[in-house]
């Protein structure tokens, strides 16, 4: 065991495993995206423009690229775990505004039904920010 003190920002360049979403909320805002910052929460108007995001962050998560997931395909099939699901939570909650519970999230039949799911919780969601926005 060793204790000492560690600049966590310059840690993030030879442990890149802070940067995950897991881990980057406890350790502040500055992860080397700009997609994650709260000014780029967005609200989906529709739930395919929902799916298109979701596709980006759960490619995100399983280290792919968005046009490789299948957006009618079981979430399990996927290869997402516990932990993935928890990071996949977290990148939803930064990007969409949204809660989605982790077990509703392995739950969830595929990322369309949960694209349809999303998208009534973002326009609550917005909704009460722009209510308690002065």
């Amino acid at each position: 065991m060793a204790v000492g003190r560690l600049g966590w920002d310059q840690a993030r360049a030879f442990l890149p495993g802070l940067s995950e979403p897991r881990t980057a909320e406890l350790l502040g805002e500055d992860t080397g995206s700009t997609t994650d910052s709260p000014a780029s929460t967005v609200r989906p108007t529709d739930p395919a423009q929902a799916a298109d995001i979701l596709a980006e962050l759960l490619a995100r998560v399983l280290h792919t690229g968005p046009q490789r997931i299948d957006r009618r395909r079981p979430l399990e099939q996927t290869g997402i775990e516990s932990l993935m699901a928890t990071d996949l939570a977290a990148l939803i909650r930064r990007r969409l505004g949204c809660t989605i519970p982790v077990m509703e999230l392995l739950g969830t039949a595929s990322v369309s039904t949960l694209a349809d799911r999303i998208v009534p919780r973002t326009a609550e969601s917005h909704g009460r920010a722009a209510a308690e926005s002065p």
